[in-house]
């Protein structure tokens, strides 16, 4: 489930119908993990996090009217695995933590534009969490931190 302070203020803005379905969200999501010490395994990392967002994108009411989608058909047209895994490259941070001498907590990090109707599976993802979001409207930018 994402962030408490986040999933709230969302479901209130949600229940008030404040925002167009079509309004451009920009959410920051994170994935946790728990690594050996010394290991920071980046494919299998993405490998993991291209499956999450493939099926959170295509959850969605409007999945092919999502902005980042012109980002992903400029990596590759054909091959949505693959546009998934160039993106994340080039947007993903990770970020570690020594827990205790054999362990690392790994944070895998990430930007992505989808729209205000596309919200409910990241909202509801077990998996990714959503740290920070920027709601633009034709009128003003509403911005919730976690």
């Amino acid at each position: 489930m994402s962030n408490s302070k986040v999933h709230k203020r969302l479901e209130e803005l949600k229940a008030k119908h404040d925002f167009h379905p079509m309004n451009e969200v920009k959410i920051v999501v994170f994935l946790e993990k728990l690594v050996k010490i010394g290991l920071l395994p980046k494919e299998e990392l993405i490998d993991e996090v291209v499956l999450i967002l493939k099926n959170l994108l295509y959850a969605g009411k409007y999945p092919t009217l999502n902005p980042c989608i012109d980002e992903l058909y400029d990596h590759d047209k054909h091959d949505l695995d693959l546009s998934l895994k160039k993106f994340l490259k080039e947007k993903i941070t990770f970020i570690k933590s020594e827990l205790d001498k054999n362990t690392n907590h790994v944070k895998v990090q990430f930007l992505i534009d989808i729209l205000f109707g596309n919200l409910d599976p990241f909202i509801e993802s077990e998996e990714l969490v959503i740290d920070h979001i920027e709601i633009q409207t034709p009128f003003y930018k509403l911005t919730i931190e976690g």
